[in-house]
């Protein structure tokens, strides 16, 4: 079941209705509520048969006059009973499924016990079939000839009954939604507080039929109606838990709108219209929208407090942190409209993400803890998961996983309670950060796509960008330049994306690294010497702790050792001014011993990191440096356990390369382990040609296919011809455009 209305004030025609029963029936004209039981889905299936009942005695609601004279024979036979049986018959009918004496002396108004006769005639009948403590209709279509021989203005008042007395007997909140529907009437204010009721208990389940039928009661509700504004804030939050936020800022914008709106609903709307902006990366109009509630006089602390939150974030989102540092420093001066837990959240928040940037992890995880327990204790406020969210971001980056993931899960629970909303695009990609960082580069990448995609479906684009750095990081681990060049720059491969989640800067390494990539270590290292400012330096490493490492070893590559000792140099302050963050001190001795040639530092670094890649990388550098000093056993030793970590790890680019390097001291390792393969076809192919073969395809000639795989130009050519022969080809030409046509039949 779902419930669709538009806002009354749009409807041509607000006496009417329409029903619509998925693919049993047309749309049927019967006011303006949307009854759709193709859309529940999880209700038990006693629900569902009630629901379908409902659902088809509806279409006829209204029309039943005609019907009638169809219907005679049930109707005479009801006509037949005792008074108390013909009740009984009739109060089940409209029921529609299986019931209780005790629920049907409650409809009736009577003790159950006076019903007894009444059910022993009826069964007697053959009306009713008894099935352990509960009754049933023999016949469904005598059920439907009884319910439709009922006048109707009879049906509705005993729907609207069955509905309240569900609800109030903690019966399915679906099943009571439909009799609602069914039995309320524009401007009956009793009944629309039981849909009121209703939308509250099915939203944990069904966040689309809560939305759904919170339009039609606000569709139902008159100007006299107490409960008109309440109502209308209450369905905005109920279409955005649906994942429907257009639609929410529509119905909030026009509420905000109407002349009559009294000052505290407009500012709840207002708060709304923000988060809805904010999400949706407008953080500008965001802020706008914002400085009118806080303009307004005479409103509670607590919307005071959710607007300076949200102002503090839309600052940081814009990247104006000298507007919002001064904010933040005038809230907790107590100078700004509200001093609550929400506007300290949001000041706090503040300092930590500047904090952050400026290189004072530390001191910005404190601040960070502090605004989300702040934030935590009003739940209800527009925006209060951001806080959580920003600080697990900032515990993935220093390796404190744990507590990441502990946050991660409240704050996503949090979302889902009220269905999933504006922000769980970004739960799901903060989660993917913390997947890349745990070494689950596939599960990393199947969150940020997940979150993509949600951020897409709802145009919520805030997170984007750090779903885009996921998936580089990613893409880059599995030699997949191409594919991590599409995550770094725009459509058209002119400049690079601007990252930035609320001013927490994210991308750089990915963006450096595919430079190195695609033009060299010469080129990438010339960029870095052009960050002249540490906090620059400083951000870069704090994003990821390989950041500082990665930095000394293609500026030592590319013969520049000043940019090199400027990595070092920085990251070796990082971990002096935080010695209590582990992964600072893992990044710096990483670097440091790159920079001096020092094994033991590297194995040191190697223990510490707090991410397996990081590990895996440090242990490489050590076996490289060892091989170096014609130590080829302990050198042999390093580089097998790093290989082992990589090929763990599924990061195929580094197992490449550190195979290379085997190869050069004499080790073979083998390629892919043996399985049955056909002779022809994609399947065909071993996991080193279907490598090779995505490289050609994407237009890399063999010399540039052997640099990425670590091989010989001969070798390409080799595994070629091997996939020539196999896809019985001739040509590149050829082999791109079958490579094309796998994609697209995959859905890649």
């Amino acid at each position: 079941m779902a419930l669709t209305q538009a806002d009354p004030a749009l409807s041509k025609d607000p006496s009417r209705d329409v029903l619509t029963l998925g693919d049993a029936a047309p749309p049927v004209q019967l006011g303006r509520l949307t009854v759709d039981l193709t859309k529940l889905e999880g209700v038990e299936s006693a629900e569902v048969v009630v629901l379908e009942r409902l659902g088809n005695q509806a279409v006829t609601q209204g029309h039943s006059l005609a019907r009638r004279e169809e219907r005679s024979e049930p109707v005479a036979r009801v006509r037949e009973l005792s008074p108390q049986a013909r009740s009984l018959v009739e109060v089940a009918a409209m029921m529609a499924g299986s019931f209780s004496v005790s629920e049907a002396a409650d409809i009736l108004g009577q003790p159950a016990g006076h019903l007894l006769q009444a059910v022993e005639e009826v069964i007697r009948e053959g009306i009713l079939t008894p099935d352990r403590g509960r009754f049933e209709f023999a016949d469904e279509e005598f059920r439907r000839g009884v319910y439709e021989g009922l006048a109707e203005p009879l049906r509705v008042g005993l729907h609207g009954h069955i509905g309240r007395q569900l609800l109030d007997r903690g019966g399915s909140p679906a099943v009571a939604a439909v009799h609602l529907i069914l039995g309320t009437r524009p401007g009956d204010h009793q009944a629309l507080a039981y849909l009121d009721r209703a939308t509250e208990e099915l939203m944990p389940r069904f966040a689309q039929a809560a939305a759904d039928l919170a339009l039609g009661a606000l569709a139902l509700t008159d100007g006299a109606d107490s409960h008109r504004w309440t109502r209308r804030i209450s369905t905005v939050d109920a279409l955005v838990a649906a994942e429907r936020p257009e639609e929410a800022l529509e119905l909030a914008r026009r509420g905000i709108a109407d002349g009559q709106v009294p000052g505290l609903a407009a500012a709840e709307l207002r708060l709304r219209v923000a988060s809805n902006l904010l999400a949706h990366g407008l953080g500008a109009e965001s802020v706008e929208e914002l400085a009118i509630v806080i303009r307004t006089g005479g409103l509670p602390d607590t919307i005071y407090g959710a607007a300076e939150l949200q102002i503090q974030l839309g600052l940081l989102a814009q990247e104006s942190f000298g507007d919002a540092r001064e904010r933040a420093l005038s809230v907790l001066a107590g100078s700004g409209r509200s001093n609550g837990d929400v506007a300290l959240a949001g000041a706090l928040t503040t300092l930590a993400v500047l904090d952050w940037n400026e290189g004072r992890p530390a001191h910005a995880i404190d601040m960070a803890r502090a605004a989300a327990e702040r934030a935590g204790r009003d739940p209800e406020s527009p925006c209060t998961t951001i806080p959580q969210l920003l600080l697990a971001s900032m515990l993935t980056a220093i390796g404190e996983h744990e507590e990441a993931d502990a946050l991660l899960k409240t704050a996503t629970a949090a979302l889902e309670v009220r269905g999933r909303g504006l922000w769980l695009a970004g739960a799901s990609v903060l989660r993917s950060q913390l997947l890349l960082a745990s070494g689950a580069a596939e599960a990393a990448r199947a969150g940020a796509e997940e979150g993509m995609a949600l951020a897409e479906e709802l145009r919520t684009t805030l997170f984007a960008p750090a779903a885009r750095s996921v998936l580089a990081a990613v893409a880059l681990h599995q030699g997949n330049h191409h594919g991590a060049a599409d995550q770094v720059q725009p459509a058209g491969g002119s400049g690079s994306y601007h990252w930035s989640v609320f001013g927490l800067r994210l991308g750089v390494l990915p963006a450096l690294q595919v430079q190195e990539a695609t033009e060299g270590c010469a080129a990438v290292v010339a960029e870095m010497a052009a960050m002249e400012d540490v906090t620059s330096w400083k951000r870069l490493q704090l994003e990821d702790p390989t950041a500082a490492a990665w930095a000394v070893r293609a500026a030592l590559d590319a013969g520049e050792r000043p940019v090199a000792e400027r990595s070092a140099r920085c990251a070796d302050e990082l971990a002096a001014d935080n010695p209590e963050l582990p992964s600072l001190v893992a990044a710096a001795d990483h670097a440091r011993g790159l920079l001096t040639g020092d094994v033991d530092v590297l194995l040191s670094a190697a223990t510490a990191h707090r991410r397996p890649w990081a590990r895996a990388r440090a242990t490489e550098d050590a076996g490289v440096m060892v091989s170096n000093r014609n130590d080829p056993a302990a050198a042999h030793l390093h580089l097998d356990r790093a290989l082992n970590a990589y090929q763990e790890l599924g990061a195929e680019h580094d197992v490449a390369r550190v195979r290379s390097l085997l190869r050069t001291m004499g080790v073979r390792h083998c390629h892919w382990r043996r399985r049955e393969r056909p002779v022809s076809g994609w399947d065909s192919l071993t996991e080193t040609e279907r490598a090779v073969s995505d490289l050609v395809a994407q237009g890399l000639t063999n010399r540039k296919a052997a640099e990425q795989m670590f091989l010989s130009p001969h070798t390409i050519d080799f595994h070629l011809r091997q996939i020539f022969r196999k896809l019985q080809i001739d040509s590149r030409v050829d082999l791109t455009r079958l490579a094309i046509e796998r994609d697209a039949a995959s859905g890649s």
